[in-house]
């Protein structure tokens, strides 16, 4: 080949490498083409309807009720005043009575280190769970491709923060059963004092009053904060709900590879597109679904030996929030029973998946299995 064409092909190459993508471009010059008015318009358009992108902190904004610091504050118990100073019958009453509240008091204050490690855990639990919540639903909107391993990945560890969640509002559970308890004891002691009469000494009569009045003072700060956390908790249980339903709905937009849209809690666009395998509904106690599910999941490994499985816990609705809290509990102790007969059959629990959701349709607790 002559020096000149050598000279040519490298001139050729270089243009080429620089942008132009034809062999017209590389001659003549690209062309740019000017859209119209009516294609910019619409692009504008559709931009305007599509609305601006969310950030990561934009979605985080989009949280569930916050630690509320009044519920979960430390309760202030008073101090036992110095009962049974006379050495009579009711003297000794008295010293027996001051040891048992002091008793009570004690415990309801050791409740106090458990509600500092809540309010620990709860804002650390949160946030984790809030931030990858977050991230993921932002890296659905700015696209992805159907089923991304690591927004699998980021769900999972979401799905663990909410566990996590559900564990810190059962420790606020036995701490609000303590308390009930030290309200209980409090209500005996006070039974067990014997009425003032005549026939006691000056400080015998003083002192029952001053044990009747510490004991009202524990019962009324020890009531008042187990309604706090009771009102707390039930808002915190209703949240939890409606936490696994966007999950569940989130799961389904990662297989789809398509954006969350945050305003639509429910899960029923979640699985319109698929059937579920199985659903139990519980209209009581007895019911017996272990064979027909063995059976069922038995098929679909035939089919699908990589299978997956999502267990979803649907209970009835219900306009007192704290019968909604009492029968979502109730689905999901359901679900987890059918989870744990599952796990039986010889199924990893890494393939499977537990979340909750509520529904106007249905009368008694359900479990729906979908095959993922």
């Amino acid at each position: 080949m002559s020096t000149f064409l050598k000279q040519c092909l490298v001139c050729v190459t270089l243009i080429a490498l620089s942008g132009c993508s034809t062999v017209e471009d590389i001659f003549f010059g690209a062309v740019t083409r000017t859209p119209s008015s009516e294609e910019t318009q619409t692009k504008k358009e559709a931009e305007r309807k599509k609305g601006p992108k969310r950030t990561v902190e934009d979605w985080v904004a989009q949280s569930g009720p916050a630690v509320a610091e009044t519920a979960l504050s430390d309760i202030e118990v008073p101090g036992t005043p110095n009962l049974g100073s006379n050495k009579s019958d009711i003297g000794r009453t008295l010293r027996a009575a001051r040891d048992t509240l002091r008793a009570i008091s004690e415990n309801a204050e050791n409740q106090n280190d458990t509600l500092e490690r809540v309010r620990t855990t709860l804002d650390d639990n949160t946030a984790e769970y809030l931030g990858v919540r977050a991230a993921i639903m932002q890296r659905l909107e700015t696209g992805t491709s159907p089923g991304n391993q690591i927004l699998k990945s980021q769900w999972y560890v979401a799905q663990s923060a909410l566990d996590r969640l559900r564990a810190d509002a059962n420790a606020l559970n036995a701490v609000g059963a303590n308390w009930l308890a030290g309200v209980d004891e409090a209500n005996g002691l006070a039974a067990s004092l014997p009425v003032p009469s005549r026939e006691m000494s000056e400080r015998d009569r003083r002192e029952l009053g001053e044990a009747r009045d510490a004991i009202t003072e524990l019962q009324v700060i020890l009531n008042q904060a187990i309604k706090r956390l009771a009102s707390y908790t039930d808002r915190r249980r209703v949240y939890l709900a409606q936490e696994d339903g966007i999950l569940v709905g989130l799961s389904a937009a990662i297989d789809a590879g398509r954006p969350y849209d945050p305003k639509n809690l429910s899960t029923a666009d979640a699985r319109a597109s698929r059937q579920p395998l199985v659903v139990i509904k519980f209209v009581n106690d007895q019911v017996s679904y272990e064979k027909t599910l063995y059976t069922a999941v038995s098929a679909a490994l035939q089919r699908r030996p990589n299978a997956e499985f999502d267990l979803v816990a649907v209970s009835p609705l219900s306009d007192s929030s704290s019968d909604l809290s009492e029968m979502t509990l109730s689905a999901r102790k359901r679900a987890e029973a059918v989870l744990k007969s599952m796990t039986g059959f010889g199924l990893p629990p890494t393939r499977l998946r537990l979340s909750a959701t509520m529904n106007g349709d249905v009368t008694s607790d359900e479990v729906h299995i979908f095959v993922r």
